[in-house]
């Protein structure tokens, strides 16, 4: 493990390193609408344009597969043209595309602009990461990380609870123009406030994709990357369908069953934060144990989705808290854990790869899904196959991973 970084720092820059927490919280909320608000606002257009549940999935699969290509990009262009620039670029990339979003008409029509949206995400996911790295020492990364993790679940509450009424009373594409706006003025509030590190980590090696991907040679960052893969494909696979599941199968509203969704973003924000204080504190600096834990209970909750009585709201509320608690709190874990596994020269370059792992998830999970659920009639199985996919791979990261605490 690297020598913490606020020790190369004057004592006048450290303090703004909570001010950087609070603007990468921004800054994650804004983006994920590239993503999650797609998913949500999917479901309504899937209703308008009589879409298949496969092709929903699609719909959301090219966001993520787009992000995939930004996120490995994204690295690169922190390194070369500084965090915030490239942040700003991305986020704005995203308001516009949803913007144009609202004015296609057919299917087809609106597939270059989710692709435009999920670039976006991929070219700023990266460079928000390392905001943190450059401003917070390691002792304190990865509840920071967490922090600025809890603004992706932020925009999951409002979205999921926020979207399903505002789109019932003023229709999807209103409420998308809305969602767009917010997202640009995310962006200026990033422009205007942040200021790149004082002493960013410059490569001295050429940056390819081949020497990124040889990263992965390390035992410990591919099986953390294949875990997050198919902890993102339940995760996606969860924001695409666990409302539908809802409303077809168990007979909620979709009002009610976004009330569902946002209980299991809400566990997601307040797991983050406790998930880094634990590792920060409680483990002293120990990733390998937190994630292994939220693999192993959210293969649990999976399959409690397809086991347990949902059709009860009581138990659908429980249920979908455990899995927030679980599938959608690793994120800041993960990236503390591979920028810390590859050193700070090849921190951008390790969290973008392996970010572009976990997309691969993200982007055959949920279609894969769709196509199964259209051909058995069955969302139960396609739970059941998504928590044996975690837990296997949960437990190859834990036989896999030999991690050393300093």
């Amino acid at each position: 493990m690297s020598a913490p970084l606020r020790a190369k720092l004057p004592r006048r820059l450290v303090s703004y390193g909570g001010v950087v927490v609070l603007l990468a919280l921004l800054a994650q909320a804004s983006i994920s609408v590239g993503t999650q608000g797609l998913a949500v606002v999917g479901i309504f257009i899937q209703r308008d344009l009589g879409l298949t549940r496969a092709e929903l999935g699609i719909f959301v699969a090219l966001a993520q597969a787009s992000s995939s290509v930004g996120m490995l990009a994204g690295g690169w262009l922190s390194d070369l043209l500084g965090v915030r620039r490239t942040t700003v670029f991305g986020v704005a990339l995203i308001g516009v595309a949803l913007l144009m979003l609202t004015t296609a008409g057919t299917y087809g029509a609106m597939l270059p602009l989710v692709l435009l949206s999920g670039a976006g995400n991929g070219v700023a996911y990266p460079a928000i990461s390392l905001a943190i790295l450059h401003w917070l020492p390691v002792q304190a990364r990865s509840t920071a990380m967490g922090f600025k993790q809890t603004g992706a679940t932020l925009a999951g509450v409002v979205l999921a609870a926020g979207l399903p009424p505002l789109v019932e009373a003023v229709g999807w594409r209103a409420a998308a123009r809305l969602t767009a706006v917010a997202v640009l003025l995310g962006a200026l509030v990033w422009g205007t406030a942040y200021r790149n590190g004082p002493k960013r980590s410059v490569p001295t090696h050429r940056l390819s994709l081949l020497s990124g991907l040889l990263l992965l040679r390390q035992p410990g960052l591919l099986s953390i990357s294949l875990f997050s893969a198919a902890a993102a494909a339940a995760q996606f696979c969860l924001f695409s369908y666990l409302m539908l599941f809802l409303h077809e199968s168990r007979g909620f509203s979709l009002v009610l069953a976004g009330q569902v969704l946002a209980t299991a973003q809400l566990g997601g924000l307040l797991a983050r934060i406790a998930w880094g204080l634990a590792s920060d504190r409680l483990l002293r600096g120990a990733r390998k144990p937190v994630l292994c834990v939220a693999g192993g209970l959210g293969a649990l909750a999976l399959a409690a989705v397809a086991l347990l009585p949902l059709e009860v709201p009581a138990i659908a509320f429980l249920v979908a808290a455990l899995l927030g608690l679980t599938l959608l709190a690793w994120h800041g874990m993960q990236q503390v854990a591979v920028a810390e596994l590859a050193g700070p020269e090849r921190a951008a370059q390790a969290i973008s790869v392996s970010m572009m792992v976990l997309q691969l998830g993200a982007v055959i999970g949920p279609p894969l899904v769709g196509l199964l659920v259209d051909r058995t009639s069955s969302y139960e199985l396609a739970w059941l196959v998504l928590a044996v996919l975690v837990a296997v791979s949960t437990g190859a990261m834990a036989l896999a991973w030999r991690e050393r605490v300093a």
